[in-house]
């Protein structure tokens, strides 16, 4: 038996509180629920890790969350973001993390396995493929101190379905993801090239409340309606058993330009499904240029994501995601840059099916501790105006229910044809943006950071408006406490 040794337990994590005030927030929906959206909402997070090192070579970590708890809102008893309303004490604590992190004695190989995160790399800008918590192990090489590869197998999905649509068929019902980083470092330079791929069985796609379901095939299928009306799954699961996807891409920085900063990143990505309607493959690519003076720092930040052609019989042109918690961030109001608890963007969590630029005076500093950042963006989209709508019959049991969502067909009530919106298309060719940000941040300790973010955003739509009313300016508000540990 080996000699005990002292464990060190180190804790560490965050309170986060968010009071927000949002006005015309419903740009994407027409419906009841979108237009009597509250204006203010107050919530909170509570993030707690806990390290367990042996030593240096061998750690375990907890990681627990009291997730997104809105103020008042009434629900279950257990769950996600329970317990905000008077007297419902919510069960509400769920672990986000559990994994252990160990060398390969006399080796420069170590390990990570369990519930880990998982996120492809990036510029800063946020997070366009991948950011998300999965169950798998990855593994680290380091060849010398400026080459290096990760590895890692994630199972995402295991649901033991077993109504099959063949017969001696199995039960094809797991995702598994696979990538391999490549991180090298040279004099003055950066670069990340990258490679993930995923194989699902047919079976996966059944619920389509899956995370990342509406990113990995065609939109118009997110809707759960093909082009002809049948459900999507019905045609899908008569021509593959498997459904794979794949993305290729790079990191690249230039650090020895100082004063300046340049950082570039690009990938393509693509869903190979023999049913071309299922298909969704395209591109982005971003750059970013950064001036750092005495008490600012200029940004000029610029992107271009591949948008839909005017027909869905032949898939999707836009980029395929997989789960982005963080997703792409530019600004902190349209898309998901905020520094309180994250949402989704108001016009988008993803640069797919867009380009745009950003100028920003980021971290201006006349105080100390005191922080500002000032940004003004420009965006419009890449998607051909038709792929807004799809044209087709439902099934002859299913009417087009709120947002695409398929319903009983009422006794008597004879199917017609019928104009679908499609989602995942927020601006097309015809229609622009622009937003203007203006954060604040101040220390009050060193532990405790008091953070103001505002917004207003403009949005023009083209002759093919899709929107059934005026919903005037869309600004925001928003006050945070954030407390580190």
């Amino acid at each position: 038996m080996r000699p005990a040794q002292a464990l060190e337990v180190s804790p560490k994590g965050e309170f986060l509180f968010a009071f927000r005030y949002l006005e015309n927030g419903n740009i994407q929906g027409t419906g009841p629920i979108d237009q009597s959206r509250d204006d203010f909402h107050a919530r909170q997070r509570v993030r707690v890790q806990v390290d367990f090192a042996m030593s240096e070579h061998l750690r375990g970590v907890y990681f627990i969350e009291m997730g997104e708890t809105q103020w008042g809102r009434l629900g279950p008893v257990a769950g996600h973001g329970t317990g905000g309303a008077l007297g419902s004490d919510g069960v509400c604590v769920e672990t986000k993390r559990a994994y252990i992190d160990f060398d390969i004695p006399d080796t420069r190989l170590t390990f990570r396995v369990g519930i880990q995160g998982l996120e492809n790399p990036s510029i800063g800008v946020g997070y366009v493929v991948l950011d998300a918590d999965v169950a798998g192990v990855s593994a680290r090489y380091a060849f010398s101190d400026s080459l290096s590869a990760a590895v890692f197998w994630a199972r995402l999905y295991d649901l033991g379905v077993n109504n099959v649509a063949v017969k001696d068929s199995t039960g094809l019902d797991a995702m598994d993801m696979f990538g391999l980083m490549l991180p090298i470092t040279g004099d003055g330079w950066r670069l990340t090239p990258y490679g993930m791929f995923i194989t699902s069985g047919r079976n996966v796609f059944t619920s389509q409340a899956l995370a990342g379901f509406p990113g990995m095939l065609s939109p118009a299928f997110a809707a759960g309606l093909s082009y002809l009306g049948t459900p999507f799954i019905e045609q899908y699961a008569n021509d593959q058993s498997y459904l794979y996807t794949w993305w290729a891409g790079a990191t690249a920085e230039l650090t020895d330009l100082s004063p300046f900063r340049l950082s570039l990143e690009a990938v393509y990505g693509s869903v190979e499904a023999e049913n071309a309607a299922l298909t969704r493959r395209g591109f982005y690519a971003g750059a970013e240029l950064d001036y750092q003076l005495d008490s600012m720092t200029l940004s000029l930040f610029g992107w271009y994501g591949s948008g839909e052609d005017g027909s869905w019989r032949n898939g999707s042109e836009q980029m395929p995601t997989l789960s982005t918690t963080r997703g792409f961030g530019p600004t902190s109001f349209g898309f998901v840059g905020t520094r309180l608890i994250p949402t989704l963007g108001l016009v988008s969590s993803s640069p797919a099916g867009m380009w745009g630029a950003v100028f920003a005076l980021r971290d201006i500093t006349f105080i100390p501790d005191l922080h500002h950042t000032v940004r003004f963006l420009y965006a419009q989209g890449t998607n051909d105006p038709d792929s807004r709508r799809i044209i087709g019959l439902t099934s002859p049991n299913l009417i087009l229910g709120y947002k695409g969502a398929p319903m009983p067909v009422p006794p008597g009530y004879v199917t017609p044809p019928q104009t679908t919106t499609v989602p995942g298309i927020p601006l097309t060719t015809q229609d622009s943006m622009v937003e203007i940000d203006f954060d604040t941040s101040y220390r009050l300790y060193d532990n405790l950071e008091l953070i103001l973010e505002t917004g207003v955003i403009g949005l023009h739509y083209g002759t093919d408006v899709w929107l059934n009313q005026d919903i005037g300016t869309p600004w925001k508000a928003a006050l945070g406490l954030r407390y580190l540990f």
